[in-house]
């Protein structure tokens, strides 16, 4: 008779070890989480950018602009100018530990919107200084405030509110990308929506696809909504947005990805309302410009075919005549 009560089991070992290993692994990134939280000391200089104020406390509008101005424009490298755009005379306070990347009035001059960012990301942004690793957790808010009554509501944030192991699964497997995230633009004509635009806030040297380019977002808050693929113009105070839409089932041939141009849309930005302005089959439309009167749209329509690859190729390269269209 043998005996068996010391037999090595395999799969009970192996189940074992990948358990210990991810107690180590969530052991891991609550420590991380926990250190994350602290705040970087910050040098003097900039210790007016409201360590210890909150959202809503009341201080020079002089000293508000100059400082968020001075520190947004030296700390980012690939932002476009027009998301750090800062109207004057409006006094903001950023949150602990953040600088204010733009802000924006509404038309009525009763609210403004405005984007802030940990302001770590100055370290994490430069060549010639190292965070450490401080900033890998940078966080970014958009809030609007009543400039009636101070109140200040945050309607979007970046990162969203996550458990340890969804940032274990879902962002280290996004590591290897640039991140792109959505910035204020402007009011919509009667301040019923705010326009957002994505972004690169890092020195990160590529960004990553994305369809559309430009959002919309309630002034309360709520989900972004789609609004225009990139090289998109506005018309009549934000109240109209016009933009190629791109077939992105058709592309051209040998160019890597680049889609063929369906039509062009005319679309109303806070009814969501739209219509074709140029639509018409074998042609690749492209949006150029519209003239500083918004009554002309310049624009280009190349004659294209479909080969027997499946891709399209145009009929003549070389032609990139600029034509225009009356609009409204």
């Amino acid at each position: 008779m043998h005996n068996h009560s010391g037999k090595f089991e395999p799969k009970k070992a192996i189940i074992v070890t990948v358990l210990f290993a991810l107690f180590l692994i969530a052991a891991f990134y609550i420590f991380k989480d926990k250190n994350s939280r602290k705040e970087e000391p910050r040098p003097a200089a900039q210790s007016q950018l409201s360590t210890k104020q909150t959202a809503d406390e009341p201080r020079p509008a002089a000293q508000s602009q100059l400082s968020t101005k001075q520190t947004a424009e030296a700390a980012f490298v690939n932002l476009d100018p027009e998301l750090q755009r800062k109207d004057q005379g409006i006094n903001i306070t950023p949150s602990s530990g953040f600088i204010v990347t733009s802000l924006i009035l509404s038309h009525d001059k009763t609210r403004a919107v405005y984007a802030e960012i940990s302001d770590c990301i100055k370290a994490l942004n430069s060549y010639n200084a190292s965070d450490n690793g401080q900033c890998q957790n940078w966080k970014y808010n958009i809030v609007v405030k009543n400039l009636k009554t101070g109140d200040a509501n945050k309607i979007y944030s970046y990162p969203k509110q996550s458990s340890w192991y969804q940032r274990l699964l879902v962002n280290r497997a996004l590591a290897g990308g640039c991140t792109l995230i959505d910035f204020p633009l402007a009011w919509s004509k009667n301040d019923k929506k705010i326009i957002t635009k994505l972004g690169n806030p890092t020195s990160c040297g590529s960004g990553g696809y994305t369809q559309y380019s430009f959002h919309t977002i309630n002034p309360t808050g709520g989900a972004l909504e789609d609004l225009a693929y990139d090289g998109a113009v506005f018309a009549d105070s934000y109240s109209k947005v016009i933009y190629t839409d791109y077939d992105l089932n058709s592309y051209v041939c040998g160019s890597m990805g680049a889609n063929v141009g369906r039509y062009i849309i005319l679309k109303e930005i806070e009814s969501g309302k739209s219509e074709k302005l140029l639509n018409q089959e074998g042609i690749d439309y492209s949006v150029v410009s519209l003239n500083p009167n918004e009554t002309e749209l310049s624009y280009t329509a190349k004659p294209i075919k479909k080969t027997t690859d499946g891709c399209y190729e145009y009929t003549n390269p070389n032609e990139n005549k600029i034509l225009n269209l009356k609009i409204n």
